[in-house]
């Protein structure tokens, strides 16, 4: 399943461009490939990484408060 939809993916993107028609099957594919959910994990475990290197720092202060503010909401905003 992953292959074929993989293959269907490098299929639409090797055109030239895309016909509105393939953009249900394009977010199909990504649908069943639980991208959104990788993509989610991956921007946690940076947050994650970078929320630790701030702690490090041992300021606190508004810079850092704002900082903090901006890495949650880049992480958990959803489109």
């Amino acid at each position: 399943e992953r292959a074929t939809g993989g293959s269907l993916l490098e299929c639409l993107f090797t055109r030239p461009s895309l016909e509105r028609a393939d953009i249900p099957k394009v977010l199909e594919v990504l649908a069943q490939a639980r991208s959104r959910e990788y993509c989610q994990d991956q921007a946690r475990k940076h947050q994650k990484a970078a929320l630790e290197h701030l702690d490090a720092t041992d300021r606190s202060g508004p810079a850092q408060d704002a900082i903090r503010a901006l890495a949650d909401a880049i992480a958990d905003r959803a489109y």
